[in-house]
């Protein structure tokens, strides 16, 4: 006899029964027997501890396709598991699954014990994470250690670039911006060019904060099938804010340092004009 567990319609595994008494206690597979025999349609077992009873390194598994049916793939456990129910000799059929005797088959050789992966499904939303430990030795953590390391690395040496590139161009760059504005505007007063430079960072500030908040927004919460490359709008996102707020205290530092900067420099351009 041999119990037959489907995994599909073209899979089959199939594990050897023999009756022994005495034999081993009531396990799995008798109570499948005791509930097929008593009409009982649905039963929770688990066969690991009838299957693995007694399994050595040396246990072996025939793979072979069959002949019969939908040319099934089957697989057979090399180790008659022990039951005790005398009645799995009146549960027999004759279903043509497969056939039993192969011409052609592949021997497969089982694990050793200890080595088997435990496995658990995790819904999307769990709290659970999966860990692994791992000992500091490990390539894998080194190599993992290393390239955290370059990265952290990369991504000062960009920092530190842009702070550099921002002290230096930034003042630069604002005062063209506010002649430019000015000259728009038409603005030459003193007081007047103060309020329109007011105007312009607020407008500065909000259209270049909502730039960066959006570029985030897309990196964290994104669909992955509709910006494939989301992680980059995240780095692109960070570095804007970065830049903004960058932009933001160097603007504030030097006019902390120089009363009515760059009202008064830029004043004293048109002068000299």
């Amino acid at each position: 006899m041999v119990l037959l567990i489907p995994l599909n319609e073209r899979k089959f595994v199939c594990f050897p029964l023999i009756v022994k008494n005495p034999g081993p206690p009531k396990g799995a597979i008798d109570r499948i027997i005791r509930a097929t025999l008593d009409n009982i349609s649905q039963a929770t077992v688990s066969l690991n501890d009838d299957i693995f009873r007694n399994q050595s390194g040396g246990t072996k598994f025939v793979e072979y396709t069959s002949n019969l049916g939908n040319n099934a793939t089957v697989l057979v456990y090399g180790r008659a598991i022990e039951i005790i129910s005398v009645n799995v000799l009146t549960l027999q059929n004759n279903l043509n699954f497969f056939n039993l005797q192969p011409e052609n088959y592949n021997i497969i050789t089982a694990p050793e014990p200890g080595e088997w992966m435990e496995c658990d499904y995790v819904p999307l939303d769990s709290q659970e994470v999966a860990s692994y430990n791992l000992p500091v030795s490990s390539g894998i953590v080194q190599d993992s250690a290393s390239n955290n390391a370059l990265k952290t690395m990369l991504m000062f040496v960009l920092f530190i670039f842009l702070v550099v590139i921002a002290f230096s161009l930034i003042p630069i760059t604002y005062i063209f911006l506010l002649k430019l504005t000015f000259s728009m505007f038409e603005k030459k007063a003193p007081n007047e060019q103060t309020n329109t430079m007011t105007r312009f960072n607020q407008a500065f500030i909000i259209i270049f904060g909502l730039v960066a908040a959006y570029l985030i927004y897309i990196g964290v919460f994104g669909n992955p099938l509709t910006y494939p490359n989301y992680a980059q709008y995240l780095l692109y996102g960070m570095v804007l804010a970065v830049i903004l707020i960058v932009c933001y205290i160097i603007i504030q530092a030097k006019r902390a340092f120089s009363k009515n900067w760059p009202i008064n420099e830029i004043q004293e351009a048109e002068r000299n004009e």
